[in-house]
């Protein structure tokens, strides 16, 4: 890549916001003639983990998997833009927040049978928590969802499904300390047993 197509990408990843990421994907996707609904634009930009780069790569091959319909479906994007962990551990705790223990636990097994290894996955689950935290505090002060965005500097998409759970901010604190002392045991050597994650989502 020329240094000046690289210093031109970074002019890209500098001016675009939060905001207007799902725009700038509709965009590129659209002046090649393929179409695309929008809420087929928001599961795309969210599997890019809202990353400029990721996107604009998943988008390029998207393109040459829908060259024969020119249509960029919902199908299209689950079957060649994979999942990041931090979306699989969002699905994860929003399902054992739900209750729907059966469902997260086997959406965990997934992970574990992939190589993911259990500090990232605390790792992973005490930030979700987190940021489900800061938006519950936020929403108790009056904030707007595009305040909330402001603030955390998070996209709009993230905002939405975090602002949508059910569940007590004294709740949320409860269940992060969980994890910090799980993740300090850890590190410590204690040898937990195998199913102790699962443990964990009974307690959400």
């Amino acid at each position: 890549m020329t240094k000046v197509l690289k210093n031109h990408l970074m002019v890209i990843k500098d001016r675009l916001s939060y905001r207007n990421l799902n725009a700038f994907a509709q965009r590129l996707i659209e002046k090649d003639g393929y179409k695309i609904e929008s809420q087929v634009t928001n599961l795309l930009v969210k599997r890019a983990d809202f990353n400029v780069t990721a996107l604009m790569n998943a988008i390029e091959k998207l393109k040459i998997a829908a060259l024969d319909t020119m249509i960029i479906s919902q199908k299209l994007v689950i079957d060649n833009v994979e999942q990041n962990l931090s979306d699989n551990i969002f699905d994860i705790l929003s399902l054992a927040l739900k209750k729907d223990y059966q469902q997260a636990i086997q959406l965990l097994k997934e992970q574990i049978n992939q190589g993911v290894n259990e500090v990232q996955l605390v790792a992973a689950m005490t930030s979700q928590l987190r940021f489900l935290l800061q938006v519950k505090l936020l929403q108790e002060q009056n904030e707007s969802i595009k305040q909330i965005e402001q603030i955390l500097k998070a996209h709009p998409y993230r905002i939405k499904l975090a602002s949508q759970t059910q569940i007590s901010s004294s709740h949320l604190v409860y269940l992060i300390n969980q994890l910090i002392e799980i993740e300090y045991q850890i590190k410590s050597g204690y040898q937990y047993q195998d199913d102790f994650l699962q443990l964990f989502l009974l307690k959400c």
